[in-house]
């Protein structure tokens, strides 16, 4: 590799916006303000390249590769970090791997690779073919230590290339322009004499919108001041079916105004200023960023206990868990805090304090810095 070489590479062919794009953007901006050089390889067209051109990060096209044995395109690619005095590429889709691969052992290994772990790793990928792809990978970043665990239970890959760093929240922005608690209720249209959960998300169900609401339900009679505000709008392209359901079982439980459907919102802050309780009904999620987004605000969590919440939640002590699909599971702890307000405000601290110290993005692009990136120079001004 030459000596010059001193780009840090984020490399995505997806046409999606999503999650797994958002963070791919947020990283490069956040490494970049380190003093990284960083330039984002992203598809002409696509959503992601779209985002990044309003940013300051270097947006630099590649065309949409195919998943497997993509050889021309991994080709070009190599001689494309080569000119560009690329040292490290990082990626987060799986669909890449194989063209980043490829392009690694065509340019004679001349760069380092880096994936960041964005889904689960749940079935057993031991097998020769797996093997010999995952050893183009240097570094294996795994958000949570549950995925860390399924990557060398279910993989050959190396354990100690596997770093266990999560994802993270902006802490400089996220709170920008944040409404204290009456004005972001009158913002979002909720009553102020109501204590309202709060869920926000896709309208899917695999979030599990309409266990939230059974929830309420159950409590009603208990908790006659008791609301719920779903935030959140259709998968893009999706039918609605799951939406119209929604509505259907607000009307065959007689909730009446209990429940408000509000629309996707980027006021994250400010709704979980507005309400009294968050509840994640996901039946699993990977890395919830919701979860997180929700205990920086100091908004109590009750969460499922599959995958990546139970950890996020520091196995309970930040947040309540229950089983996914249990509405009854869900009211028993939506009940239990209404009843002990001293309980949900410390509840609420504890798990601000938490987040706040290990998921802000100072503290995780530090963690990033000298676990994963040690041998990429930075710019001695910024550095």
């Amino acid at each position: 590799m030459p000596v010059t070489a001193s780009l840090l590479a984020f490399y995505c062919s997806s046409a999606s916006w999503g999650g797994l794009e958002m963070n791919t953007l947020r990283f490069a901006q956040w490494m970049q303000s380190m003093g990284y050089r960083v330039a984002l390889y992203a598809v002409a067209g696509s959503p992601l390249e779209g985002a990044a051109r309003s940013t300051t990060v270097e947006v630099r096209q590649v065309p949409r590769n195919t998943k497997y044995f993509d050889f021309i395109n991994a080709w070009r690619i190599s001689r494309r970090f080569r000119a560009d005095g690329v040292h490290t590429v990082w990626y987060r889709d799986n669909r890449d791997l194989d063209v980043l691969a490829w392009a690694k052992r065509f340019s004679g290994r001349g760069f380092r690779l880096v994936y960041h772990q964005a889904m689960q790793l749940s079935v057993k990928k031991r097998d020769p073919v797996h093997t010999f792809r995952y050893r183009a990978i240097d570094c294996w970043i795994a958000p949570l230590h549950f995925l860390a665990e399924e990557v060398r239970t279910n993989t050959r890959f190396p354990p100690e290339r596997i770093r266990v760093i999560p994802l993270a929240i902006d802490t400089d922005t996220f709170f920008r322009g944040r409404l204290e608690r009456t004005a972001a209720r009158r913002h979002f249209g909720l009553d102020e004499d109501c204590t309202w959960i709060g869920v926000a998300g896709r309208i899917e169900r695999l979030k599990g919108q309409h266990v939230a609401i059974e929830a309420v339900a159950r409590l009603r009679n208990e908790f006659p001041d008791l609301r719920l505000a779903i935030a959140g709008e259709p998968t893009r392209g999706s039918s609605g079916d799951y939406y119209d359901y929604l509505r259907q079982r607000c009307t065959e439980l007689q909730l009446g105004d209990r429940v408000r459907f509000l629309p996707f919102t980027r006021e994250v802050s400010s709704f979980f200023t507005a309400v009294d309780l968050c509840a994640m009904t996901s039946a699993g999620e990977t890395f919830g960023m919701v979860t997180i987004e929700a205990m920086v605000c100091g908004c109590p969590v009750i969460g499922t206990d599959r995958s990546g919440t139970p950890e996020l939640l520091g196995d309970g002590r930040y947040g309540l868990l229950v089983a996914p699909s249990d509405s009854e599971a869900l009211a028993a702890a939506i009940g239990s805090l209404l009843r002990d307000p001293e309980k949900r405000l410390s509840l609420g601290a504890q798990g601000r304090a938490y987040a706040l110290a290990h998921f802000s993005h100072v503290n995780v692009c530090g963690k990033i810095a000298t676990e994963v990136l040690r041998t990429l120079p930075r710019e001695a001004s910024q550095a």
